[in-house]
């Protein structure tokens, strides 16, 4: 088992470092339904893009679509 001291040290510093962090800087985790990461973000806009194909035959999205 760990010993406590250094990971009430770590602890420490963990939350002082999330605490500094600016308000509503993760605000993703407030939103319901807003992707929390960027991987989530990217899986959105590849439905488009892949629809978009789907519909139009072309092998890249028109990029008017995917903004």
């Amino acid at each position: 088992m760990l010993p406590k001291q250094p990971l009430a040290r770590s602890h420490r510093r963990f939350l002082k470092v999330t605490n500094s962090f600016a308000p509503g800087l993760f605000h993703c985790y407030e939103v319901a339904g807003l992707a929390r990461i960027n991987n989530d973000l990217e899986h959105c806009f590849g439905v488009v893009r892949y629809h978009e194909r789907r519909a139009t035959g072309r092998r890249g999205a028109v990029p008017i679509a995917c903004t």
